[in-house]
């Protein structure tokens, strides 16, 4: 697994972040799956569906890895607003043999609240 940082837990994810993020990975040889998560943190589903895209781009180029892709808004009841076809919309159609999602988000009821255990 190799997980690329693209800032600490207090700064705000931007555009140029993730951008420079997923460039970093395109010169990586042994990534098979992408994902970004933080890309729902955008502020604008716009911005969310440019990464997703670029994800799909990559995915095709070096035809090496794929994309979990998530809903922008994925939480939100499809009865109250479809957000499975904005993102459909969103995302576009090409490389989506690159690509999987999924709707809607996971929730558990495992608290976020956590402590690491070591023995020694």
């Amino acid at each position: 697994m190799l997980l690329v940082a693209v800032g600490g837990y207090d700064e705000e994810i931007t555009m140029d972040k993730l951008n420079g993020g997923l460039a970093m990975l395109e010169k990586e040889d042994h990534p098979t799956i992408l994902v970004c998560p933080d890309a729902m943190l955008l502020k604008k589903k716009d911005q969310a569906y440019s990464i997703q895209q670029a994800m799909l781009m990559q995915c095709n180029k070096l035809q090496d890895r794929v994309a979990v892709l998530d809903v922008y808004n994925g939480f939100i009841d499809r009865r109250l607003e479809d957000v499975v076809l904005d993102f459909r919309n969103g995302i576009g159609v090409n490389h989506l043999k690159y690509g999987a999602t999924y709707y809607p988000w996971i929730q558990t009821t495992l608290s976020n609240n956590f402590g690491f255990e070591t023995s020694v």
